[in-house]
């Protein structure tokens, strides 16, 4: 048999997996996990602040403006989870359809689980892009909200 060829099922090796470029790769999956999980946690935890501030008793109280910032806030950490939590779920139906496609010997069904793939592809792109997006809005929302504050604005 060649060399390069598997004996299982004579495809090509694929040397993609191999050596520094994998390190690299298994490092980059590692920290985008880590913040992802951060992003998450801070959220939740921004979210519940605001809820335990508003819905106690302020002195002195809330202007229009306080108020307005604290809503658009709560609302980016919110969002910021909710997209967190749909960007893990997207990445595990992706997994499943790209595995699910590989181990199938159909074309036309391999090609169904491709476009389920690529599909839940995009999903993760976009809801990872609004985690960053909506926690960083909460948080420059947040930090206006303490000057309004400190200001009395």
């Amino acid at each position: 048999m060649p060399e390069g060829v598997d004996k299982q099922d004579d495809k090509p090796d694929d040397e993609r997996g191999r050596g520094f470029p994998q390190i690299l790769h298994d490092r980059a999956r590692t920290a985008a996990e880590e913040l992802h999980k951060l992003l998450l946690s801070l959220s939740t935890g921004g979210v519940a602040v605001y809820f335990l501030g508003l819905t106690g008793k302020i002195e002195p109280r809330l202007t229009t403006s306080q108020i307005a910032t604290v809503l658009v806030a709560t609302i980016g950490f919110a969002g910021a989870g909710l997209s967190g939590i749909t960007c893990w779920y997207a990445d595990c139906r992706r997994n499943y359809f790209w595995a699910s496609a590989l181990q199938t010997g159909d074309k036309l069904e391999r090609s169904k689980f491709y476009r389920q793939r690529d599909r839940w592809l995009r999903t993760e792109r976009v809801t990872a892009n609004l985690l960053i997006g909506l926690f960083v809005l909460g948080v420059l929302v947040s930090a206006l909200y303490v000057g309004f504050r400190l200001l009395g604005v």
